[in-house]
């Protein structure tokens, strides 16, 4: 077979691929007849950083049923279709309520792992109004910015781990300052630099009358950091809440500013070896 792969910003060669072959009950196997080249083809051709794989391009194509997998029931060989820019399982509940393109067990043709192209079909759902906002995840600035830069809709929100010991000011001005709000995950840091029995957190906690939870949750808050704290404890889920009849002074802050190493306490979203490792995980693991 051969196709189209792209290999880096204006670098598309003609390949030989491996012909495909049914692997699950449920594919089929179409043989392509009519295909388009459409703006979310150009954009990695203007923009994709090099790189030694490449990715196939092509999808929204007119195509012949060749070959079925024994669970498909609705096609059979010599059947006529048209795809959209992605694939997926008509049986899910994203795919039941008609929001094909967000199916829990689809992707999009040759673009998995692509941002560009997984964020414009959200895009798309959202200028369709059947979504309401859409957000991202450990963007880092320079990131981020090229998202918003070369897309029509910024992200609402950039979730990013953020607690006193690392403490993303500078993340959260930029966002700031391209209407993107900043959100928390793992808020105390999971317990690491022994957070909840922390010398300076405990003194503020017990001036206030408070827990150290308290404390760390309340500090997020009056920065504008959305914070939302896991807990499945209803003691817990009750001190979480109870936060808003406190406030932090200048100083106490100040104070807390100081515990700021600058670095992640989990691991680097920019580390070559952890970049490797989380493109191989996939929601169906």
């Amino acid at each position: 077979m051969r196709a189209a792969v792209m290999y880096g910003a204006g670098d598309v060669r003609v390949e030989h691929r491996p012909d495909p072959k049914i692997e699950q009950p449920t594919d089929a196997i179409v043989r392509v007849v009519l295909s388009c080249v459409c703006g979310s083809d150009l954009w990695p051709y203007a923009s994709m950083p090099a790189t030694g794989t490449g990715r196939p391009m092509g999808h929204e194509f007119l195509g012949v049923v060749e070959e079925t997998g024994s669970d498909v029931a609705t096609l059979r060989a010599g059947d006529v279709v048209v795809t959209p820019f992605t694939y997926c399982d008509n049986t899910c509940d994203f795919c039941l309520k008609g929001l094909h393109s967000s199916c829990r067990h689809g992707g999009r043709y040759g673009l998995d792992g692509d941002v560009y192209g997984q964020w414009r079909a959200m895009q798309e759902l959202y200028g369709q109004g059947r979504i309401k906002a859409i957000g991202v995840s450990n963007f880092y600035p320079d990131r981020l910015i090229d998202l918003i830069d070369h897309n029509e809709v910024a992200p609402a929100v950039n979730q990013i781990e953020t607690h006193p010991f690392f403490q993303r000011t500078a993340d959260q001005q930029l966002m700031g300052e391209r209407g993107v709000q900043i959100e928390s995950w793992g808020p105390f840091a999971e317990g690491r630099n022994n957070l909840f029995t922390h010398p300076l957190l405990s003194e503020i906690a017990d001036a206030h009358g408070k827990s150290v939870p308290q404390v760390v949750l309340r500090w997020l808050i009056q920065r504008g950091v959305v914070v939302i704290p896991k807990s499945v404890r209803p003691d817990r889920m009750a001190q979480n809440i109870d936060v808003f009849d406190f406030e932090l002074t200048d100083d106490e802050t100040a104070r807390i500013a100081t515990l700021d190493t600058g670095h992640s306490l989990f691991f680097d979203h920019r580390d070559p070896a952890m970049v490797g490792q989380l493109g191989q995980v996939r929601v169906s693991d």
